[in-house]
């Protein structure tokens, strides 16, 4: 109802849970399908119903809508967040382990988005319509016919609007690291997430920690940047299931 399957596998080894930024879409990691291996799954976060179920709530309502889909996944399971979907990702690992999960949860990655006990730099969500449609033209995936249809328009900012609200004004609650495997992925020109962000995050998690920069801005997962973001992907989460670490900033 909420998680959309990308790419199906038989027996796989790892299923790969991502979730979009917002204002973000499937569309957005279509590509990552043909770069992943047969054992490897592919589902996605479906913006759309999440909105309108969740409307001005807390990332925390969205997170307890997902863990039913979530259970009915067999596997380990990889949640991988870009943007405010990180946050996201972090908060559905959270009530995965609160529910008694944690031997599900393979591995959290993180994307292109400041830790969830860090304040926000800039508060997108206070901004204009002119700005925040100039945004969504940034965040690519939107074809033309929304921004031609001024009643579609308004709905996908209203969308957009809520998604940065709730990441904005997201408070992390919970008092007890995570205890699982964290990959941290920064593009290497995006000014919006600071390095030093690495420490807070570091800071999420008691399992092990890498930060890996890639080339690229703060959409360096998606167009050309996909394989190289996925080949980092499945090298770290493979490592990791099969009992191995890697410390480093790379």
């Amino acid at each position: 109802m909420y998680i959309r399957s990308l790419k199906e596998a038989l027996g796989a080894r790892l299923h790969v849970v991502v979730f979009p930024g917002a204002g973000g879409s499937s569309a957005h990691f279509r590509e990552w399908a043909g770069h992943l291996g047969r054992d490897v799954r592919l589902s996605v976060v479906d913006p759309w119903p999440l909105h309108l179920a969740v409307g001005d709530g807390a990332l925390a309502d969205s997170a307890r809508l997902l863990l039913p889909e979530l259970f009915t996944f067999q596997g380990p399971l990889v949640l991988a967040g870009h943007s405010r979907g990180a946050v996201l990702a972090y908060e559905t690992a959270q009530h995965l382990v609160a529910a008694g999960a944690a031997d599900r949860l393979a591995a959290l990655v993180a994307m292109a988005y400041r830790a969830p006990s860090s304040p926000p730099r800039r508060r997108f969500s206070r901004e204009d319509d002119g700005t925040l449609r100039e945004l969504l033209r940034q965040l690519g995936g939107t074809p033309q016919e929304v921004f031609d249809e001024p009643e579609l328009l308004d709905a996908v900012l209203d969308r957009l609007r809520t998604e940065l609200r709730a990441a904005e004004g997201y408070t992390d609650a919970w008092a007890v690291p995570l205890p699982c495997p964290l990959r941290l992925y920064l593009g290497r020109s995006d000014e919006s997430v600071p390095a030093a962000e690495a420490g807070a995050w570091q800071r999420s998690v008691t399992g092990d920690f890498a930060v890996r920069m890639l080339d690229g801005g703060h959409f360096f997962p998606f167009g050309t940047g996909s394989s190289r973001t996925v080949a980092a992907l499945l090298d770290d989460t493979l490592h990791l299931a099969q009992g191995g670490t890697h410390d480093s900033v790379r």
